[in-house]
């Protein structure tokens, strides 16, 4: 899977595919629909996983360290804005209630996608300061506002050369906190997200194995143990 680039038109129909799988649309949180094809049982098991590692947490939050104005810009559709070339879409196709159609942009539910996105991602960003990427959440850090500005500026032009876009409800602008990776992060360091604590406090109590499996994975969130250098910025429960 290779040769990408940006394009209007996610899907158009085709007659003859090598492959077809199934259609599956998601409702997303704030109730809009993304297009996935349950490519479990075709495409990702005869094609490689991409091995790009998505970098530690604390790879991230070392890069924002010592900011006091921060910015969260969170990419739309991630995936959907990067073309695949004429073989890839052809390999992606979706049975669907309107017929056949190729995708052509890296799809959700391809099991190589997120080594892709970050990669491409990763290096666009490479030897920024004061910027961390994970996937389509790119946080921006300065020690004062003109710092901050700055480097904003960086990281708008060059994923506007790239030709994404941002979806405005999701970011945040030069303020005094984001939430990133599960983490509120501020002058001070690192702290719990209010939002990840209540959804732990308001966790049942699990009734099997499974229940308990996911419980404990939600839990030992914040329990992971730090870095060396890192465990003076997060503040524990």
């Amino acid at each position: 899977m290779k040769g990408f680039t940006v394009v209007n038109i996610p899907i158009t129909p085709v007659k003859y595919p090598k492959w077809a799988t199934p259609l599956r649309i998601v409702k997303k949180d704030d109730g809009s629909l993304r297009i996935c094809g349950d490519y479990r049982t075709t495409v990702n098991l005869a094609i490689e996983t991409d091995t790009f590692p998505l970098p530690a947490a604390n790879d991230y939050f070392v890069k924002l360290n010592a900011g006091r104005v921060f910015s969260k810009l969170h990419l739309k559709q991630a995936y959907m804005q990067m073309k695949v070339d004429k073989d890839t879409a052809m390999l992606l196709t979706l049975n669907t209630p309107l017929g056949l159609m190729k995708m052509n942009r890296l799809a959700f539910g391809v099991n190589a996608a997120p080594g892709i996105f970050q990669r491409v991602m990763s290096t666009a960003l490479a030897g920024m300061e004061g910027v961390a990427c994970l996937l389509d959440d790119v946080a921006v850090s300065g020690k004062n506002k003109e710092e901050h500005d700055q480097r904003l500026r960086a990281v708008m032009v060059k994923l506007n050369a790239m030709g994404f876009r941002l979806n405005l409800n999701k970011c945040v602008f030069a303020s005094n906190q984001i939430s990133f990776l599960g983490y509120m992060i501020d002058a001070e360091g690192l702290h719990p997200s209010p939002i990840k604590v209540k959804e732990i406090k308001g966790k049942p109590a699990p009734k099997n194995r499974e229940e308990l499996r996911a419980f404990l994975v939600l839990y030992n969130f914040y329990e992971k143990p730090a870095s060396d250098g890192m465990d003076r910025l997060i503040k524990k429960l």
